[in-house]
């Protein structure tokens, strides 16, 4: 409606104000418009020149379609991440997935700091784990030693192992 009416003539700032859009309701239209349209696979760059030819501003064009892809890559990066968590919960080794990552087109250095992150992630998590299972031993009465020996045998390393026993 609003582009209609802008179209047949009338003054964008008129229209804007009787259809009660500020510049943030206006930008947050544009910036639901975009994300439309890069998630229907149009044709961005011809969506933007429709959108300045419609009468928005270039420069707010251009910005929000660049947060809108930097919302995307960071999308895209938090997939990565979980894939490379639940593949190191299969045991597949960092070489794998890092190939893995690179084969579907993303570039060895950021395949490496996914895979990074995706271990760094991993390991809080089962660091998280390991504290509540030994504070719940603790609470039960097993001494210190017996749950570092048995964690040790289950391949905890003793540094972990004595950091979470020293926080308790």
């Amino acid at each position: 409606i609003r582009n209609a009416l802008i179209k047949k003539g009338w003054d964008k700032g008129i229209v804007d104000r009787l259809m009660n859009i500020g510049d943030k309701a206006g930008i947050m239209m544009l910036k639901d418009y975009l994300h439309y349209a890069h998630k229907h696979n149009h044709d961005i760059d011809k969506v933007k020149k429709e959108l300045i030819k419609s009468g928005w501003s270039k420069e707010i064009v251009q910005k929000v379609s660049k947060h809108i892809n930097e919302e995307q890559y960071e999308k895209k990066i938090r997939v990565l991440i979980d894939y490379t968590i639940t593949h190191l919960e299969n045991n597949y080794s960092h070489n794998k997935i890092e190939k893995a990552l690179i084969k579907k087109g993303w570039n060895k250095e950021i395949a490496h700091k996914i895979v990074n992150l995706g271990r760094s992630k991993l390991e809080k998590k089962r660091l998280e784990e390991l504290s509540i299972y030994i504070k719940d031993l603790l609470s039960k009465g097993h001494n210190h030693k017996k749950i570092t020996k048995h964690l040790i045998s289950k391949g905890w390393s003793s540094e972990a192992i004595n950091k979470i026993m020293n926080s308790k």
